[in-house]
């Protein structure tokens, strides 16, 4: 006896919404992060266990520099910290970033690509918030890591996404993404190896608020 089309509906719909929740709890489990409803910046979120993440590799870099909004410097130390724009234009295979505190203003498009053995690491300042408005991986074999993204003015349209991931080899590792037009992460077709690790997001994605929200989209022959 064939079961109406209805139920069989009506199946279905519960089977992907058990599947989504089973994911999504995937997701909160997998993440291994400690926070603040509140304030995600309140406890400090831990770096991935390398024991536990095969898919992520350990990163040495060949240059380090400090990048902060209104930095003018050399970048080689600290206390001279170097402005996003000149790191952004020298940036190159096997370098670290660190963001320093502070809001660094408009898009940030990461173009100058690294390799896959030496990316070009762009992260916060571990106990800082380096924070974006929103953030395109363009170049390949680019990680973004530890940052905050939001805009809570809603200002900002372009590629979907708050972080976007357009080349292969982007690594999205424990950012925070918040309060943004659009959703959280935009991770398309575009090349392999791409990482997602960590990353917490709220109130994403209007006017539907998302609380969770990555796009992905895989190439099937």
């Amino acid at each position: 006896m064939r079961e109406p089309a209805r139920s069989a509906r009506t199946r279905e719909r519960n089977q992907g919404m058990m599947r989504r929740f089973a994911a999504l709890a995937a997701l909160m489990l997998f993440s291994g992060a400690g926070f603040s409803a509140e304030d995600p910046y309140a406890k400090p979120v831990r770096d991935p266990d390398l024991s536990r993440a095969p898919w992520l590799r350990a990163f040495t870099p060949k240059r380090e520099f400090y990048v902060s909004p209104a930095g003018g410097g050399t970048g080689v130390l600290q206390k001279e910290p170097m402005g996003l724009a000149e790191a952004l234009k020298n940036a190159r295979p096997g370098d670290r970033y660190w963001l320093l505190e502070g809001k660094y203003e408009g898009w940030v498009t990461l173009e100058n690509a690294g390799e896959e053995f030496n990316p070009i690491v762009w992260r916060a300042m571990p106990g800082q918030r380096a924070t974006m408005v929103k953030v395109i991986l363009k170049g390949a074999h680019n990680w973004l890591w530890g940052v905050e993204v939001t805009d809570p003015a809603h200002t900002r349209s372009g590629p979907s996404g708050s972080i976007v991931a357009m080349a292969p080899g982007a690594h999205i590792i424990n950012n925070v993404i918040h309060d943004t037009l659009q959703i959280a992460i935009g991770g398309w077709n575009n090349g392999p190896g791409h990482v997602y690790y960590g990353n917490i997001t709220y109130r994403v994605g209007l006017p539907r608020r998302q609380w969770l929200q990555v796009h992905r989209q895989q190439h099937v022959p």
